[in-house]
């Protein structure tokens, strides 16, 4: 009898371990992108209200495609990417003036990837990845300044605290990852690493957002961990192990035009919210929502606008106050500045 009973003691704390040791911490999800997508995502689900600021359009101030915006307290910055500019409204969408200053001169810069904002000194920081600087100007566009990057980067974000946050998280060599860097712009350490497996060419149009003082990112490439980092400790507050799992390694030579499984497009983050876009040549789009306040997410195939009607458009990484903002062209207007989406998220 009592052999009896340390053999069922004995199999009772086996099964325990065996849960304990199968059970996700509480950080950690796995969504499946494909079992799990509903036709769509409505605005309904995770918007509480919108917001539109039409850019004023006239002949000195023509955008096109958007490709980041950062809403201010008092004003509105727009960079169009395709033109090298970044644009300036007030709060409501009236034009005020703009920064274009391309070229290889004093002051000027040759490709201009991604800008920053600092309202404090009321300065605009630009990213010439061409020639790995930070150049600073005023908000008259008078240049005040440069910094050489002692490493190539795709995004950058200023720390409170100072430093620098440096994402080259696309390139497709080993040493890619996330860093730190000093106001100088010298490299002092390595934040995260890039998947080796994982070397395949890619760009976002951004890849780090402010969210409450903390730099934050998803990082590498084809994993999905989200980070937090306040320039002296790195956390990881959310993972999530995107199904169905990898089927491939993508190397230097690999094409996006065969890929069948899922590589991350985009990435939003707020206060409460975790947007992220992914993409397959197989498969199609799949959208992502996370609230972290209710800890559960969303899949669909599409985004519906089903809280007043308007048009689904372009995505920036702009979040100030726990809001989205989206753009769109207006319809039946051909020349005329796109409309920014504000979301004010539940």
């Amino acid at each position: 009898m009592c052999s009896l009973y340390k053999y069922i003691l004995l199999t009772a704390l086996l099964c325990l371990f065996s849960c304990v040791a199968e059970r996700k911490p509480d950080n950690a999800f796995a969504p499946d992108l494909l079992g799990e997508a509903a036709e769509e995502i409505c605005y309904s689900q995770f918007v509480d209200s919108l917001e539109y600021i039409p850019l004023e359009t006239s002949d000195e101030c023509l955008i096109g495609k958007i490709k980041d915006v950062y809403i201010g307290r008092e004003r509105v910055f727009v960079l169009n990417g395709k033109t090298q500019t970044v644009w300036m409204f007030d709060r409501k969408g009236h034009y005020l003036n703009k920064l274009s200053r391309r070229g290889k001169g004093p002051g000027e810069y040759t490709n201009m990837q991604q800008f920053e904002v600092d309202e404090k000194n009321r300065q605009l920081i630009l990213l010439d990845i061409w020639t790995n600087k930070l150049l600073f100007y005023d908000w008259e566009g008078r240049f005040l300044k440069d910094i050489r990057l002692e490493m190539t980067a795709m995004d950058f974000k200023p720390l409170p605290s100072g430093g620098l946050v440096l994402s080259q998280e696309g390139y497709d060599k080993e040493t890619a990852g996330v860093y730190l860097a000093d106001n100088t712009g010298k490299t002092i350490r390595q934040l995260v690493k890039r998947n080796s497996h994982s070397s395949v060419y890619y760009e976002l149009d951004w890849e780090l957002c402010s969210v409450a003082g903390e730099v934050a990112f998803m990082a590498p490439i084809f994993e999905n961990d989200v980070y937090h980092f306040d320039g002296q400790e790195l956390s990881c507050p959310y993972t999530f192990d995107m199904q169905p799992a990898l089927k491939h390694y993508y190397g230097k030579d690999a094409s996006f035009r065969d890929l069948e499984d899922f590589v991350r497009t985009q990435y939003i983050e707020t206060d409460h919210w975790i947007y992220a876009a992914y993409w397959s040549a197989v498969h199609d789009l799949r959208y992502f929502l996370f609230s972290k306040r209710e800890r559960k997410y969303r899949i669909g195939k599409k985004l519906v606008n089903d809280v007043d009607g308007k048009p689904v458009g372009g995505r920036t990484s702009a979040t100030v106050d726990n809001t989205f903002t989206f753009w769109y062209m207006p319809e039946g207007l051909e020349d005329a500045n796109p409309v920014l989406q504000v979301m004010h998220l539940k």
